[in-house]
């Protein structure tokens, strides 16, 4: 890039000039966020998303943890008879995830029964396995049974409001986000997902690790990574720990990793939108008021990585001093054919 020397004026001028750019490209981010997530939470795609999720039950505390160890990263679990309802059937040699389920009541009532059934979905024919239980008046029977997540199956398609990001890291990025996160004295690991608890990327923050999923493209690394720094940045492993479906701590990493991705260049909208809609319930409203409470935090945040990834750039004129002209790279936000 060619390079030209600036008077001390020039560079205030321009450095101003760079900075007001920067705010109005992140403005025009979060807005671009948050009309996206809002115009999803109203699509008739979102609607089909929550018909689809709305068929599957949602298990006990024992019997999610009891899928999650034996599956990590699993989303939509039913069992082999539900999958061949919805269209979809088990992919030949797919291993049963094994759950407790209740096969048998003395003298049940009707919600019993209607309980029995809904927790009974997850057995497959045969499966049943009593506990040595003793059968009293009332006495519920445990069985196993077994359940498959959607990743095991195959046929009709499934509705989606999120989807991976494809496509390459032109700008590097993931090479400068790292430069990023080591500065702060974390360590990044790319690992099998199974070593990153099923999800695309995770947090540690008592062992200063960030850890990155090893079958996402090269954008969605990108993406994760940002997404991963702005956690160990604006969160605690606490905060982390407590947090729910409807926690806003998703929506401030997310944002994040939308914004910085969008000021250099590369789109995470196809992503973005549906993990903050999802995380949100698709309540357009909690989903408003929580970009209003988190904003400031959010473009703060956002602002210290892109301007940690410029400086690595050399998109840098902050270091100049006053009163001394200098040979600087000109930055990436203006034009070199720009008057000062």
């Amino acid at each position: 890039m060619t390079k030209k020397k600036y008077s001390p004026e020039q560079l205030r001028k321009m450095k101003e000039k760079s900075r007001e750019r920067a705010r109005e490209k992140m403005q025009k981010s979060m807005a671009m966020l948050e009309e996206g997530v809002v115009a999803l939470a109203d699509s008739d795609r979102w609607q089909q998303y929550l018909k689809f999720q709305s068929k599957f039950h949602r298990y006990s505390f024992l019997n999610t943890l009891l899928i999650l160890l034996q599956k990590p990263g699993a989303t939509c679990v039913a069992g082999y008879a539900k999958w061949n309802e919805l269209g979809r059937h088990v992919k030949a040699g797919e291993k049963g995830i094994a759950i407790m389920v209740p096969y048998g009541r003395n003298k049940k009532s009707e919600s019993d029964e209607k309980q029995a059934e809904l927790d009974g979905i997850g057995l497959d024919d045969g499966s049943q396995k009593p506990d040595h239980q003793s059968a009293g008046q009332g006495t519920v029977f445990f069985g196993t049974g077994y359940v498959y997540d959607v990743s095991q199956t195959e046929g009709r398609e499934i509705p989606e409001v999120l989807t991976l990001l494809t496509g390459e890291d032109k700008l590097a990025l993931n090479e400068l986000v790292d430069q990023v996160i080591t500065a702060r004295g974390y360590q990044v690991k790319v690992v099998d997902r199974e070593a990153a608890y099923g999800a695309n990327g995770v947090c540690q923050w008592k062992e200063k690790v960030i850890l990155i999923a090893d079958d996402l493209s090269p954008l969605h690394r990108a993406k994760t990574r940002v997404h991963e720094l702005a956690h160990s940045m604006m969160h605690t492993e606490e905060e982390y720990r407590l947090h729910t479906e409807k926690s806003i701590l998703e929506l401030e990493a997310e944002s994040v990793a939308f914004i910085v991705l969008s000021h250099f260049g590369m789109d995470a909208s196809d992503y973005s939108f549906g993990y903050l809609a999802t995380w949100q319930g698709g309540d357009k409203e909690k989903v408003a008021s929580a970009f209003k409470t988190s904003g400031k935090c959010i473009q703060e945040a956002a602002a210290e990585i892109i301007n940690a990834i410029e400086n690595l750039l050399g998109n840098d004129t902050a270091n100049a001093e006053e009163g001394e002209a200098v040979w600087i790279e000109l930055p990436a936000a203006l034009a070199l054919d720009e008057g000062l």
